[in-house]
């Protein structure tokens, strides 16, 4: 891998993005995310940074010590990238308990070099994760006014194996009221991996399926189940695509037919 024989082991402290600047006081302690700790990671488009999702606290408010910040300590040689999750949480200062809810958090880590064919190694359990290939993910084009990326992971049925990534868009969802969800505008699942992810895929229903075409590739449009869901699907012979569009509380307005065709066709790679 040229340029990486010279690079010397590196030590970085990499703050999580997006929970704010933490107080340089907290006590960071090792997360404790355990051996199936990570949900998955997945490489930026040129390599130089790992996406790490996992189940841990709520994003991090220095007045509620229920919050927790993250970072990861990051140690790359030639041959491996070393990560080790930290946390860290505002003083209780005799506050109350915290419920045990878990939240999808990720941590963004820059690397000095882009990771190629080094393997990403989960420090806390000396354990060799797999990545998903981030040159591979395709971008929308168009998006409904005020939506935008809410959350990501590995995709099934394979999640432990990474062979695919899973994205949700959407809209500001109200706040609940008296404890029950409001329904809105039912947001987009777009999950991209091998050409074989369109055969694991389970069925949505029983209804028959419509043909479409995505930018020149035949995609299956299906409808059905309960709550009643959407879903596209579509292969472009080196990738499988498939597009769902599933209610996150009753009474969604379900997505239409023209909206998951209208956000596949605005799919491209960065580089094209």
């Amino acid at each position: 891998m040229p340029g990486l024989r010279t690079l010397a082991s590196v030590s970085l402290l990499l703050v999580l993005a997006g929970c704010g600047a933490p107080a340089s006081d907290l006590d960071w302690q090792p997360a404790g995310l355990g051996r199936s700790g990570w949900e998955g990671a997945r490489t930026s488009a040129d390599g130089r940074s790992i996406l790490i999702t996992f189940t841990g606290g709520p994003q991090f408010d220095a007045d509620d010590h229920c919050t927790v910040a993250y970072r990861a300590v990051v140690n790359e040689t030639p041959s491996e990238v070393r990560v080790e999750v930290l946390s860290a949480s505002p003083s209780s200062w005799g506050g109350g308990s915290c419920n045990d809810m878990g939240h999808v958090r990720t941590l963004d880590i820059d690397l000095t070099q882009p990771l190629a064919g080094r393997r990403l190694v989960q420090v806390d359990v000396e354990r060799e994760r797999p990545v998903f290939d981030g040159s591979r993910l395709v971008e929308p084009s168009w998006l409904p006014d005020g939506w935008e990326l809410t959350s990501e992971r590995p995709g099934y049925p394979d999640p432990e194996s990474v062979t695919s990534w899973a994205r949700a868009w959407a809209g500001q969802r109200p706040p609940p009221v008296r404890g029950r969800c409001i329904s809105t505008d039912t947001g987009l699942l777009l999950t991209q991996g091998s050409t074989d992810l369109l055969d694991k895929q389970r069925s949505i229903g029983d209804n028959p399926v419509r043909a479409h075409d995505v930018n020149g590739h035949l995609a299956s449009y299906q409808e059905g189940g309960q709550p009643p869901s959407a879903r596209l699907s579509w292969s472009d012979g080196e990738r499988g695509f498939v597009l769902d569009a599933v209610p996150g509380c009753e009474g969604d307005a379900p997505a239409s037919e023209e909206k998951l065709l209208r956000f596949a066709r605005g799919l491209s790679s960065p580089h094209s």
